[in-house]
């Protein structure tokens, strides 16, 4: 067999995807995953595949930012509505604020929870819980939940200038270096 690329070499290797012989220079200048070279074909469309994710990615943060927007405007009309109605200042408004904020990011932790609840070490730590908790002591545990949810929320406008301030720009600057290989892999 010969290299693809040059079809006077004989190939001394493959391409680890697709099997296409290489030759010695190909492998030595050839991407690698593994220590195993890729041909230039399988590594463009690796770097297209992972350009479309980073995309998604970046799309999901920007929807993420919008609801966290409303989330935040919603937990600051709670905490502010007092003044406006020439109210002093109570514990109460700031507590409802938290628990507004405190659901920003439910879905994903949800999302993230379901996953883990349905691999073999979530099924584990279920039938561990279960077993744990046959005392009814899980009322203990429930408590502590809803206490870190309060303090989340607390911490909320943290997260949130977090978010708006840096939430994006790794992925970007991913984005634009996958896009740097790709303009070369195409050259």
């Amino acid at each position: 067999m010969n290299c693809f690329n040059h079809n006077e070499k004989v190939a001394v290797g493959a391409c680890q995807n697709c099997n296409i012989g290489l030759c010695n220079e190909c492998i030595t200048s050839a991407f690698k995953v593994d220590n195993k070279p890729i041909c230039k074909p399988c590594h463009l469309t690796m770097v297209e595949n992972y350009i479309v994710e980073l995309k998604k990615e970046l799309s999901q943060i920007t929807l993420k930012k919008i609801i966290w927007s409303v989330i935040l405007a919603i937990g600051c009309i709670v905490l502010l509505s007092p003044f406006a109605e020439g109210i002093s200042f109570s514990v109460e408004h700031y507590l409802i604020a938290c628990f507004i904020w405190a659901f920003a990011g439910f879905a994903e932790r949800t999302q993230k929870k379901l996953e883990f609840e349905n691999s073999a070490a979530g099924v584990r730590e279920k039938l561990e819980e279960n077993r744990m908790y046959a005392d009814n002591t899980i009322w203990v545990v429930w408590i502590f939940k809803f206490g870190f949810f309060i303090l989340r929320g607390a911490f909320f406008p943290l997260f949130y200038l977090n978010l708006m301030l840096f939430g994006s720009i790794k992925l970007q600057n991913e984005l634009k270096e996958c896009e740097k290989i790709k303009t070369e892999l195409n050259a």
